[in-house]
C-alpha cells in the first residue's frame, strides 16, 4: 500500500477511491489549529479536535461532535424528509408517539379537538386536587369534593305552638323559617328574615313543603327573589275540613352569582286564620316542624 500526501499545493481531482480493504482503505484528515479560508462554493472539510469539521460559502462552520461516545455507536436515518430534532431548540414535533415508561413529558397545556386548553398558568395543585376547565382554553388546579353539603331548613317551633307565618288567602305568603342546619364543612347558604341566600356558585338539587289545614287549594313555590322570578314551582293540594296536606316542591336550580330566596304560599280560603299554616300536634318533647326546605349542592 502507498499513501499520498499534499504538503500544500491544491490537488484537484474528480473522484477518490479507497480500494484497499481489511482497514487499510480510508481517507485521513488531520486536524487543524485554524479554519481554512472560505470557499466561493461547495464545502471546505477539515477536522478539529479530532471532530468532523466543514466550512461553507457562507462562512459558517459546522461541526459533527462525537467527543461523548463511549462505546461503538450507529444512527440510522429513516426513509422520509425533515429536520433533525435538537434538544435544546424549539420545535414542533408531529406524528411521533411515545410509549417507553421512563420518558418524562412536562406539557403546558392540552389538545382538545378544537383547540388548546392551557395549564401552565395555574398554580401548583395540592394533594387531592383535580383540573378543572375554567373557560374553553383555560383550566386550574381545583379540590374536589369528599363529602356532600347539603342543608336542611325548617320552621321549628315548641311543642303545641302553631305555624306562626304572617298569611292572607289569595296572595303569595311569605312562609317562616327559622332553623337551618348541615353537613360538617357544608358553606355557602345561609337563613335571615325568613329568607334563603345561596351564595356559592353551582347546581343544587332542592326539596321541600309548606303544610295547609282547611284551606281549599293551595300551592307552595321556592321564589328568586333577587331576579324577582319563579324557581320552583310547587304541587297544587287540598286540604278541606279538618284535613291537613302540604304542596311539595322540587328540581334543580343553577345560579352564577349569588342569589337570595323565599318559600312562598298561597291558599284559597280558610275557616280557622290561626291554623291556616300549620296545626301543631302537640306530642311530648319533640318540635313542630312546618315548612321544611332541603338543598343539597350535587356541582
Amino acid at each position: 500500500m502507498s499513501s499520498t500526501y499534499n504538503t500544500g499545493a491544491v490537488t484537484t481531482v474528480q473522484s477518490l477511491t479507497a480500494s484497499a480493504t481489511g482497514g487499510s482503505g480510508y481517507v485521513a484528515i488531520v486536524n487543524q489549529a485554524s479554519t481554512p479560508s472560505t470557499p466561493a462554493g461547495g464545502i471546505r472539510l477539515y477536522a478539529v479536535s479530532d471532530q468532523v469539521t466543514w466550512v461553507q460559502p457562507s462562512g459558517f462552520v459546522s461541526t459533527l461532535n462525537t467527543s461523548a461516545l463511549s462505546a461503538n455507536r450507529s444512527w440510522a436515518f429513516p426513509d422520509a424528509a425533515g429536520n433533525v430534532v435538537i434538544d435544546s431548540a424549539s420545535q414542533t414535533l408531529t406524528n411521533k408517539t411515545i410509549t417507553d415508561t421512563t420518558n418524562n413529558v412536562a406539557a403546558d397545556s392540552l389538545k382538545t379537538a378544537t383547540g388548546v386548553v392551557t395549564v401552565s398558568a395555574a398554580t401548583a395543585p395540592s394533594t387531592g386536587q383535580a383540573l378543572v376547565a375554567t373557560g374553553a382554553t383555560t383550566a386550574t388546579w381545583q379540590s374536589v369534593a369528599t363529602s356532600i353539603s347539603g342543608w336542611n331548613i325548617s320552621n321549628s317551633l315548641s311543642t303545641g305552638l302553631n305555624d306562626n307565618s304572617t298569611i292572607t288567602a289569595g296572595s303569595w305568603n311569605t312562609r317562616a323559617l327559622n332553623t337551618i342546619t348541615s353537613t360538617t364543612g357544608a358553606t355557602g347558604v345561609a337563613l335571615a328574615a325568613n329568607q334563603i341566600t345561596i351564595s356559592v356558585a353551582g347546581t343544587y338539587y332542592i326539596d321541600g313543603s309548606a303544610p295547609g289545614y282547611n284551606v281549599s287549594m293551595h300551592k307552595a313555590r321556592l321564589q328568586n327573589i333577587t331576579d324577582a322570578t319563579t324557581a320552583i314551582v310547587g304541587t297544587s293540594e287540598l286540604a278541606s275540613g279538618t284535613l291537613t296536606s302540604r304542596s311539595l316542591i322540587s328540581g334543580f336550580l343553577t345560579i352564577s352569582t349569588s342569589k337570595t330566596f323565599s318559600l312562598q304560599w298561597w291558599y284559597d280560603i280558610n275557616d280557622t286564620e290561626t291554623y291556616a299554616s300549620g296545626l301543631a300536634v302537640g306530642a311530648s318533647g319533640a318540635n313542630e316542624i312546618y315548612a321544611v326546605i332541603n338543598i343539597l349542592k350535587i356541582a
